[in-house]
């Protein structure tokens, strides 16, 4: 069972491998600083230990080797946040009982006996009172 495992595990990694074009770009690099790191190594001999730029490419070679194997790492999931859905859900309940407690008491509050108008609310739309029989109207 652990050999199935290990193999699978092997295989999904080489799927990412396989796609992963940054992965690739990084094992590149890596292996052109190795490359000029062994031939500073061959040419400079004895004195390699003291090469600055022999260090440099090794350096490159290290840093780009660890982002290809962090590029292909398992990412983790994002984090779901059931917090902050929970608080936003017994909100929204509270608000909801809030409001069918206080429906009766909103009611008779805007549903009165008397029926407001438009024209109660807006005195400029009330119209002037109109002129009677036995007033005469002078133009």
């Amino acid at each position: 069972m652990a050999k199935t495992q290990q193999a699978n595990a092997a295989l999904l990694s080489l799927r990412r491998l396989a796609d992963d074009a940054y992965a690739h770009e990084q094992i590149r690099e890596a292996i052109d600083g190795l490359g000029s790191a062994s031939q500073r190594i061959v040419r400079k001999r004895g004195r390699a230990a003291e090469d600055r730029k022999l260090y440099a490419n090794l350096g490159q070679a290290a840093t780009s080797l660890r982002n290809a194997t962090r590029a292909l790492q398992r990412r983790k999931p994002e984090p779901t946040r059931r917090g902050r859905k929970i608080i936003a859900v017994v909100a929204l309940g509270g608000v909801i009982a809030l409001v069918i407690s206080q429906r009766d008491r909103l009611k008779s509050a805007f549903a009165g006996d008397t029926m407001v108008s438009a024209q109660d609310l807006d005195p400029s739309a009330q119209t002037p009172p109109t002129a009677g029989p036995d007033q005469s109207t002078a133009l």
